[in-house]
């Protein structure tokens, strides 16, 4: 069965953008985690899991909506389910632009680090149109400064032939689609050659092919410089080497990244499947985005978890963004009023807490309550007393507001029982408490033996004048049978409740004024 963590414990961010890039991603998962129920007002639908020591939520764009915009809108709202992100990775594929400068090829990867004044990411579409032409205007922001740290070191580890991504391939490979043998040719036509027409080149005059020298490493080739990235695919030679020459030699086009860099501080990661041309198709994708994939998995090997700790969240209680705004009391219960209707569920959730655990979908019982109040520090009155359920269902109501609006809140489903897990919990106490209540009492059947006492009643045995002893079962206080046959657990005289002894019951020793 997998794992359920806390949305807490999950601190690297993995954004994709299409099916492919994120079965990639999925596939190099070290173990992967059961899901969170669905947020009402987060549209993502994450994976979850455990990637080279670090918990990685994963989430890809929704179908058909890719750019910038899209990509902007998956990662506020990641950001603002799992508030301990430390920093992300967009890994995925892209465009690349061959050149005399950069030997780039297919299947290659390409990391994006600052080069010349450019941050590394550069939104090549944004700017105003001048008589002079367009004008690109505004930047972008660098990725946080320890990925950069942890790109050079893995740069180092490569010089040094200590670290390969074929493992990683070799892995996820045994799935035949990304395996590199089912990409194809890898084969770049001349920039001024378009596209002869089909779903391959088998028709384009190869004679416009540009020949270059083989590679002899079958290592995979990491470039490192900056990325393009606009809301426009291009498919276009002539663009592609003339956009490029305009912004100092980028290494690829993409798509997403410039909607992520301001607002979700992370490191871009392209495998190349394609040369941003009309010879453009998806016989690559597949393979390049295995690779990307890889090389993320390898880079977060080298980060230590400690030094993730270190850094601060991406999300800014102070600061929710324009997707969240704070939901004060009144606007929640308008929530929590609108999910009762859909539930259609006639509940008194305003003051009743069993009501309220029912309308969240959780269990609503006397050991949830008892493991819900430890966990908010709610200590007033005994357990399940109607102070405390008073108590607790502020204690509730006061963590679902900190929520932005989203109800059922998944942080606070993390910290009650699930229906299940109550069953497993009371099981697992009853188990503990009745072998505790049967080490007593195997005690006192020993003092009565040894004191010539009943051992139904506890009495001396002379009272009965020779006959069977008229009292219940001592131990389980059932008729029609005595303790020494008994084969029901010890049942408590004062609360009548199981597991234990009258000198233990928690009920006396609160009356008595011990709790």
């Amino acid at each position: 069965m997998q794992q359920r963590f806390s949305l807490q414990n999950y601190t690297v961010g993995w954004v994709c953008a299409l099916p492919v890039e994120l079965a990639a991603a999925a596939e190099l998962l070290d173990e992967e985690h059961q899901a969170h129920p669905i947020n009402i007002n987060d549209n993502n639908i994450y994976t979850l899991g455990c990637m080279s020591g670090h918990n990685v939520v994963i989430a890809c764009l929704p179908a058909g909506q890719l750019g910038t915009s899209s990509a902007a809108t998956v990662a506020s709202h990641m950001k603002s389910t799992f508030t301990s992100i430390r920093f992300g990775l967009m890994v995925g594929i892209g465009g690349g632009v061959p050149s005399s400068v950069s030997d780039i090829r297919l299947g290659d990867v390409v990391v994006s680090k600052p080069y010349l004044e450019h941050p590394g990411v550069i939104q090549y579409d944004f700017g105003k149109t001048e008589p002079s032409g367009f004008k690109r205007t505004g930047t972008l922001n660098a990725p946080p400064s320890f990925l950069l740290s942890a790109v050079t070191t893995l740069q180092a580890n490569h010089y040094r032939n200590r670290s390969s991504l074929l493992p990683y391939i070799s892995a996820i490979s045994s799935q035949r689609r990304f395996a590199r043998s089912s990409a194809g040719a890898d084969i770049l036509f001349e920039a001024t050659y378009h596209h002869v027409g089909g779903a391959t080149c088998d028709q384009c005059d190869k004679s416009h092919m540009i020949q270059r020298k083989e590679r002899e490493s079958t290592e995979v080739f990491v470039h490192y410089g900056t990325i393009a990235s606009g809301n426009q695919v291009i498919k276009n030679g002539t663009t592609r080497d003339e956009l490029s020459s305009k912004l100092d030699g980028v290494l690829c086009f993409e798509m997403e990244a410039a909607g992520l860099m301001n607002s979700f501080p992370c490191l871009v990661i392209r495998g190349i499947c394609d040369y941003a041309d009309s010879h453009k198709n998806e016989s690559w994708q597949p393979y390049a985005a295995a690779v990307a994939a890889a090389y993320g998995k390898t880079l977060l090997s080298i980060i230590p978890a400690a030094e993730v700790a270190k850094q601060d969240p991406l999300h800014n209680d102070k600061d929710p963004g324009a997707d969240f705004v704070h939901v004060e009391e009144p606007g929640l219960e308008a929530g929590l009023a609108n999910l009762a209707q859909e539930k259609n569920l006639n509940l008194d959730w305003r003051t009743s807490i069993f009501d309220l655990l029912k309308l969240l979908g959780l269990a609503s019982n006397f050991e949830t309550c008892e493991g819900l109040a430890e966990r908010l520090h709610v200590h007033i009155g005994p357990t399940g007393s109607a102070k405390q359920n008073t108590a607790l269902h502020k204690a509730v109501m006061r963590e679902l507001s900190k929520s932005y609006g989203r109800v059922p809140l998944e942080e606070l489903c993390t910290l009650l029982l699930t229906a299940d897990e109550v069953e497993e919990t009371i099981t697992e106490k009853k188990r503990l408490r009745n072998s505790a209540g049967e080490g007593k009492w195997e005690k006192v059947m020993e003092s009565r033996k040894k004191n010539g006492r009943c051992l139904n009643c506890g009495s001396e045995s002379w009272k009965h004048r020779g006959q069977k002893c008229p009292s219940n079962c001592g131990k389980c206080l059932y008729p029609n049978h005595e303790a020494p046959e008994c084969k029901f657990s010890v049942r408590c005289m004062e609360c009548q409740r199981s597991g234990h002894m009258a000198g233990d019951c928690p009920v006396r020793i609160r009356v008595q004024g011990y709790w």
